[in-house]
């Protein structure tokens, strides 16, 4: 009976961790929805664009049919189009992929480039406003859920512990910033200045700013980042996508190009200097943050979903996608591995209060009992009451970012 109890004791926290986050080695990985159900043209968030046009921003979401699960993994995608073009239906095939997967997916919309064609081109801040200002607009797109979670009783059934920003090329970029860029880094002046004119780093393409933008990871598809130092170990996991001699968006280090017609004639015009995939992936691997990148031996831009590649190479991404981000969410479910970070509970024992302590932010708290009943939830100060608790034994599991860690505490 005493093995018993130690056997439940130390299985429980992960039983109920993988319990609510749908964790059984099928979900996520396999396509196990026959049917996605779409809804359209959710507004989300609203701003000016560069050429001062009042736009609102909308998105489409995409759920499994006839899924029960009251929270689910959240996908984000951006369309790709270099900052000119592009449309959020572009991505509607990758987004009922992954529904049918069991995720939620959500294409949005972003503000493009509406000014001057050439001065996009001569003018490098151009370029760079359109990214500061796709990131507000990403931003927004994050709190909207999160605030539907609160206020609007989580009518399309999202865990917010666990979302995905994801994106195609110029879409890849943003997904990349606004996932590995941020305060605490050392930003250039100059895209500083940028992010300063276009509502701060929270952004401002929407009103609800009170809450969180974080994300558990990136699915980096054929795009960039402005600079790879700007990287460090608090940033979150990446899997990325690239065409080793990609003409467009630099493999490695280089300059993003477009095609732009000239008297009639596509050229490849030179635009800012960019820090890809491939130096992603090793500046993450250095700070060792979970990172994988499938690289393409092709001189195409995104030749896997769009090019010569699609039929070797397709099919191979979305499933090495799907695995990626489930272990993310179900840790070390089916022998993967566990991602967890440390904190620290104290007094334990204790007879009214605990304090808890984390070196990196925590973002939600719940205390569960030994039969597996989430007692107090949604919490996230540092300091727990646990005055109308029976005394016994009961687990504290703390989330920061995709990661989740259980303590087991005392009541006396």
């Amino acid at each position: 009976m005493k093995n018993t109890f130690l056997f439940l004791i130390t299985i429980l926290p992960y039983f109920i961790y993988s319990q609510k986050n749908n964790c059984d080695g099928i979900r996520y990985i396999d396509s196990t929805f026959s049917d996605v159900t779409i809804t359209k043209n959710i507004q989300y968030g609203n701003n000016k664009t560069i050429s001062g046009i009042e736009k609102n921003l909308y998105m489409d979401i995409y759920e499994p049919k006839d899924d029960l699960k009251d929270e689910r993994a959240l996908i984000i995608l951006a369309f790709g189009g270099a900052f000119i073009e592009g449309e959020r239906s572009d991505m509607e095939e990758m987004a009922i992929a992954f529904a049918k997967k069991g995720y939620v997916v959500s294409s949005i919309d972003y503000r493009l480039y509406d000014g001057d064609s050439f001065s996009f081109i001569i003018d490098t801040t151009k370029l760079l406003t359109a990214v500061v200002q796709g990131m507000s607009d990403f931003k927004a797109a994050i709190r909207f859920f999160k605030e539907n979670y609160t206020e609007h009783s989580n009518s399309y059934a999202i865990d917010t512990n666990v979302i995905f920003a994801g994106g195609v090329s110029s879409g890849g970029i943003l997904a990349n910033h606004i996932g590995l860029v941020d305060s605490s880094d050392n930003i250039s002046t100059y895209f500083q200045n940028l992010i300063d004119a276009n509502g701060g780093w929270k952004g401002n393409s929407s009103s609800n700013t009170n809450y969180s933008s974080k994300i558990s990871g990136i699915l980096n598809f054929s795009g960039a980042i402005k600079e790879a130092k700007w990287i460090d170990e608090n940033d979150i996991p990446v899997f990325s996508v690239h065409d080793t001699h990609d003409p467009i968006v630099p493999y490695a280090s280089g300059k993003a190009k477009i095609e732009f017609p000239i008297n009639g004639i596509p050229f490849e015009v030179p635009l800012i200097h960019l820090q890809g995939s491939k130096e992603i992936h090793d500046a993450l691997s250095k700070m060792n943050v979970k990172s994988e990148l499938i690289s393409i031996d092709s001189d195409e831009h995104v030749s896997y979903f769009i090019g010569s590649k699609i039929d070797e190479f397709s099919d191979s991404i979305e499933i090495s996608s799907s695995k990626f981000m489930e272990n993310i969410i179900c840790g070390s479910s089916n022998g993967r591995e566990k991602i967890s970070f440390d904190f620290k509970i104290y007094p334990n024992p204790t007879s009214e209060i605990i304090r808890i302590h984390s070196k990196i932010p925590i973002h939600k708290i719940e205390i569960i009992d030994l039969s597996g009943r989430i007692v107090k939830s949604n919490l996230t100060s540092n300091e727990i009451s646990l005055i109308n608790l029976r005394k016994g034994q009961y687990f504290v599991t703390a989330t920061s970012y995709n990661a989740s860690t259980t303590r087991k505490i005392i009541l006396k």
